[in-house]
């Protein structure tokens, strides 16, 4: 196998696994409370994943204060006597934890 094959399949793992992740971490939200901001990019997760970690950061029930996800681009890398191309998605989730206080409700998640 050559080179190139090589190379395109670190490039696709390291963008299906969403390479730059971030621990959820504290924002202020527009009406002074404290909130949370979870990432879960790459391929191989979806919208589940940042619910699953909202849900472990704020110790059970949150409010959704935003989400964006997009496809960025990627790239295209030679395989043998094609290609393969690798998409870039970018997925955050803002949420205001639900309870007596989000202070004490939000907990680190390591993923």
């Amino acid at each position: 196998m050559g080179n190139g094959f090589r190379l395109a399949t670190g490039l696709f793992f390291a963008m299906l696994a969403g390479c730059i992740t971030r621990p959820p971490k504290p924002v202020s939200l527009p009406s002074g409370e404290q909130g949370i901001a979870v990432r879960c990019s790459g391929a191989a997760r979806s919208w589940s994943d940042c619910m699953n970690a909202a849900g472990a950061a704020c110790g059970g029930a949150y409010d959704i204060v935003s989400e964006n996800g997009e496809s960025v681009g990627g790239m295209a890398a030679p395989v043998g006597n094609s290609a393969m191309f690798v998409h870039a998605i970018h997925r955050e989730m803002i949420v205001s934890c639900r309870g007596a206080g989000t202070e004490r409700t939000l907990k680190p998640v390591s993923q």
